[in-house]
């Protein structure tokens, strides 16, 4: 388990390790919003299970390489019988980056807690109950400029969430960024 979480981060490192260089020599007028908004499709690999959802964020960049954000991500795993879970995260924290072309990689690390709701259906019957946990997530990703006000985000990371002990995901998104106003 260490294992797959530790190649999950040195995998994520080196892509954005790897776009650094290219970030840097882009030729463009580099843009430097204020803040940034993302939407998209979120996957959620939790012990074995595929969970599909979706992921919004918005941060504030405070300089050039540094932003404050906040996000949320809704995923819905749902098991062959007649249960199925709904996981929700509200998470904030720091994220750095490299500007100065139109692929832009960057790194974040956020805290928060993530909210599960079971329910059970079974002969007309419906259960369900739920729980909240702290969760850190650790992660990476590029954004792809594709005009002045647009980006596309790929991203990943890895979410450690305490229930009792510590379990966790993997957790990939893909969407756009809008970009409003500039610094």
């Amino acid at each position: 388990r260490f294992c797959t979480m530790k190649h999950s981060l040195v995998s994520t490192g080196l892509i954005c390790m790897l776009a650094w260089p290219a970030a840097a020599s882009d030729e463009h007028k580099e843009t430097n919003p204020r803040a940034e908004v993302f939407g998209g499709y979120s996957l959620a690999r939790y012990i074995g299970e595929n969970a599909h959802g979706f992921a919004g964020s918005v941060q504030f960049n405070l300089s050039k390489w540094l932003a404050i954000g906040v996000e949320s991500r809704r995923h819905v795993e749902k098991d062959h019988g007649a249960t199925s879970a709904t996981k929700t995260s509200y998470m904030a924290g720091p994220r750095v980056s490299r500007r100065g072309g139109k692929i832009v990689p960057f790194l974040y690390a956020l805290g928060g807690i993530e909210r599960t709701k079971k329910e059970v259906n079974g002969a007309g019957v419906s259960i369900w109950g739920g729980r909240r946990e702290t969760a850190v997530a650790i992660g990476g990703g590029i954004d792809i400029e594709i005009s002045r006000k647009w980006a596309l985000a790929l991203e990943g990371d890895r979410l450690l969430v305490r229930y009792g002990s510590t379990h966790g995901a993997f957790r990939f998104a893909a969407g756009l960024v809008f970009y409003l106003g500039e610094k």
